[in-house]
């Protein structure tokens, strides 16, 4: 029996599916909505509780160097980070490999967050390189799934499973961001932010696709750009 989701255009297989290529105006709206709010959210946490953390630690003055210019923090990161973290969420690189199969050169896109998961590997950030192993084996079983559904869709059980894992090993993975820090609990609280935002960013990709959750990544790393430079101008 021939698999009926495997004739299917891209795009149309993507409109049948739960899982949206298409962002509608008014849904990414709401999504920016929810993002400013969760950023405000964000900052006020950061005051409460991040500062006096970082307090608690002793971190030394210059422990931080995740920063970067507008073009990396603003487009390059939400888009390579939404690649390698989030991939596993949409089937987009899925569609593409089971329509295109070897025909054509389009079914290798499903390699590109693959690709960009194993030259991570190579981090000389331990802490990294663990986190990039628990990405390569989700995305790796993510397609091997969705290839065994008609519809290319995870079963709900599982697809929680992938949002749980992803979320938190996005936020383990900006404890990179700093240096030396030291064996305590409370380095946890140093990425609370990205574990919030990581929640809403899988929500974007798991419902939308990854053209949402890029945008909402941006978003977001452009509020905090802004709010940065502003601090240093005043």
């Amino acid at each position: 029996m021939t698999d009926a989701a495997s004739t299917l255009p891209v795009s149309e297989l993507f409109e049948a599916s739960p899982l949206r290529w298409r962002l509608p105006w008014r849904d990414f709206w709401r999504l920016a909505g929810l993002q400013i709010g969760l950023f405000l959210l964000v900052f006020v946490l950061g005051l409460l509780i991040l500062l006096p953390a970082q307090k608690a630690l002793h971190l030394p003055k210059g422990s931080f160097h995740g920063g970067g210019n507008f073009f990396t923090l603003s487009i390059l990161a939400p888009i390579l980070e939404e690649l390698i973290c989030r991939s596993a969420l949409t089937p987009t690189f899925a569609a593409f490999f089971r329509q295109y199969r070897g025909r054509s050169l389009k079914a290798f896109w499903f390699c590109v967050p693959l690709l960009l998961i194993v030259s991570k590997l190579f981090s000389s950030f331990p802490l990294r390189r663990d986190v990039m192993v628990i990405m390569l084996m989700i995305s790796v079983l993510g397609l091997v799934l969705r290839l065994k559904s008609p519809t290319l869709a995870l079963e709900h059980q599982i697809n929680f499973v992938f949002i749980t894992v992803i979320t938190i090993s996005f936020a383990l993975l900006h404890l990179s961001n700093y240096s030396n820090l030291p064996p305590n609990p409370l380095i946890l609280l140093l990425v609370l932010p990205q574990f919030l935002n990581g929640l809403l960013l899988a929500y974007a990709a798991n419902r939308y696709g990854l053209r949402a959750s890029m945008s909402m990544h941006s978003l977001n790393n452009t509020l905090v750009t802004l709010v940065v430079w502003l601090t240093l101008l005043l």
